[in-house]
């Protein structure tokens, strides 16, 4: 079993090629494997696309594994991001939505997320 543990908009990669979307992940510093020894709460990524569980306390002190499913989370959340934030393929340039996610902890991303849900 192979986890990212940083999905974001700017990890990943997607183009057109032969009549069909392509899309790569291009980013794995924080990637592991399941036999992979635990590093710390450094790996948790970038809040704003992190699953809501990963951001809890119990995580940040490596309570909780990480597993796929939170990966899978992190890909809903860039797709919610980039659907609410763009139009045309152009970032709306005022009033974005989940500009303030960027500007707060861990901790407070998690309330803003679950307050959305």
């Amino acid at each position: 079993m192979f986890t990212t543990g940083s999905i974001s908009p700017s990890n990943l990669m997607v183009y057109w090629s032969n009549g069909r979307w392509i899309g790569a992940l291009n980013d794995y510093d924080l990637s592991s494997s399941q036999y992979d020894v635990p590093r710390g709460y450094e790996r948790i990524g970038v809040a704003p696309f992190v699953a809501i569980n990963m951001l809890a306390e119990d995580t940040i002190s490596r309570k909780v594994t990480h597993l796929y499913r939170h990966d899978a989370e992190s890909f809903v959340w860039v797709l919610v991001w980039v659907c609410l934030r763009y139009q045309g393929g152009k970032l709306f340039s005022n009033d974005r939505l989940f500009d303030d996610w960027l500007k707060v902890d861990a901790k407070e991303c998690r309330k803003k997320k679950a307050a959305l849900m």
